[in-house]
């Protein structure tokens, strides 16, 4: 199986995004959104991928899985849609 480039990634985060905002909408459930930035840092972490211009950047694997374990936290810690 091909790897994905991180504009791919991305891409598909950003779709994946945009239909489970959509689902969230429909469903009136804000947990779609916690699940898809979960999924979305998952990605990064799993496979992480970095912009060529970034090749010379010191740890830049490391940063990726960073950025990507910020993604999780964001949709473990917080509540979209919760009722108030």
């Amino acid at each position: 199986m091909k790897k994905l480039s991180f504009s791919q990634q991305i891409t598909v985060g950003v779709i994946f995004l945009f239909f489970m905002h959509i689902a969230s909408w429909i469903f009136k459930q804000g947990f779609f959104l916690n699940v898809v930035w979960v999924v979305y840092g998952l990605l990064f972490i799993v496979h992480p991928v970095y912009p060529d211009s970034a090749e010379g950047v010191r740890n830049i694997r490391q940063w990726v899985r960073f950025a990507g374990l910020l993604c999780v936290l964001a949709g473990i810690l917080t509540r979209f849609g919760a009722p108030r």
